[in-house]
């Protein structure tokens, strides 16, 4: 359940976007700007109900607080209202300080901590005179005790905010630090930073020598190990860089040896050296092998037996009609263990007989051709059922 500080009835948070709550809301927001304006109006500050707050005020000063301003900002965003400025008030400005108060104020007594404004004054002062001992030589007069006085601790330390001593101008540590000898003071970081500004200020030819990097190569220290430091100008290519890893650089021989190439023939295709349409991948190789066996019957036998001169078939030789003439080879020189034959002539060489051609097993028909054959088929049977009806209706009765 949600309640409405403005209907006054608890509701669920829909009501909110209802036209009656609506009404009533900008109702409500006059009514409270009137009454803010009444009280701002008073001069005095009687006790009041603040709605947003849901809390009794006293103070009037309370409509201009950080406090009332967020809950009337998250009021009118609960319940869906214009948020106003004049339900808010501002904070009076600071009244003027009289003549005569300004004596008064001079005879108070000092506050215990420095003013925000003298700190940072002293400060400046002191490295001014810093500054001004290094470069010229000379040191600026001491300040004077009333402005920063000299504070020295229980152990006999010596203080100053200014960071010199007040009566004798003496450089101490700014804070508490024991004064030291000439010799032994160590120099702070911002005495160096001060310096080059001001080196840089009243000399610019030497810019550039400030403005040149410094960087530390070697650092050492007791107890800790030595990290020398990455030279920037060696290119190191990384994956933000776009490089590719170490271990997926690719060597020469393994890019020659992925671009060999590797020895293959016809049979070495699954489909047995042809393009594979329908049936088993069996009838495939079967079909194969068969066609494998038939290119090697069909090649003639060159045995020295086939070529040997025969009595028989002599006269058949003779009877052929003349062919051309070729160069006849010259016949091997004979040894001695041979007998001296004369030479065969080329045309009483017999050729060998024909072999009979054998018929290639043809493969077996394929899906579409069956259905092509099966609607050939049918389309051949409609053609003569068609004729026999015509035949009949013009036989005469």
């Amino acid at each position: 359940m949600f309640y409405c500080a403005i209907c006054k009835r608890n509701d669920s948070k829909k009501h909110v976007f209802t036209a009656g709550h609506a009404h009533k809301a900008e109702a409500f927001i006059a009514k409270q700007v009137t009454k803010a304006t009444d009280l701002l109006s008073r001069t005095r500050d009687p006790p009041f109900w603040c709605v947003f707050c849901d809390a009794d005020v006293e103070d009037i000063s309370h409509l201009a607080s950080k406090a009332h301003i967020n809950s009337t900002r998250t009021f009118c965003k609960v319940h869906r209202c214009a948020f106003d400025r004049q339900l808010v008030g501002t904070p009076a400005p600071l009244q003027p300080v009289r003549p005569a108060d300004a004596d008064a104020v001079d005879l108070a007594p000092p506050a215990a901590n420095p003013r925000r404004g003298d700190v940072q004054a002293a400060f400046l002062d002191s490295v001014t005179a810093r500054l001004q001992h290094k470069t010229d030589g000379t040191s600026l007069p001491p300040r004077p005790a009333t402005m920063h006085p000299n504070v020295i601790s229980k152990v006999g330390v010596v203080q100053n905010a200014s960071g010199f001593d007040a009566e004798t101008g003496v450089r101490v540590w700014g804070g508490g630090v024991v004064k030291v000898a000439k010799k032994n003071v160590v120099s702070w970081p911002i005495d160096h930073l001060v310096e080059q500004l001001l080196r840089l200020h009243f000399r610019p030819h030497d810019a550039e020598e400030i403005a040149a990097p410094r960087v530390t190569d070697v650092a050492h220290g007791h107890g800790l190990s030595c990290i020398p430091r990455k030279w920037a100008n060696r290119s190191a290519h990384n994956v933000h860089s776009g490089a590719v890893p170490p271990w997926l650089v690719a060597s020469t021989e393994e890019y020659y040896a992925r671009n060999a190439r590797t020895p293959a023939a016809s049979d070495w295709l699954p489909s047995f050296g042809g393009v594979w349409e329908a049936g088993p991948r069996s009838q495939t190789k079967r079909t194969f092998t068969a066609s494998q066996g038939s290119s090697q019957h069909l090649l003639p036998s060159a045995s020295p037996a086939a070529l040997r001169p025969t009595k028989t078939l002599a006269p058949a030789a003779s009877t052929a009609a003349p062919k051309r003439q070729e160069p006849t080879p010259q016949p091997p020189k004979p040894t001695a263990t041979f007998q001296e034959q004369a030479p065969t002539p080329l045309e009483a060489i017999p050729m060998p007989p024909p072999m009979p051609l054998e018929a290639t097993p043809r493969p077996p028909p394929t899906l579409l051709e069956a259905k092509a054959q099966a609607l050939a088929d049918k389309k051949a049977q409609l053609r003569a059922k068609l004729q026999a009806a015509k035949s009949q209706a013009t036989a005469p009765c």
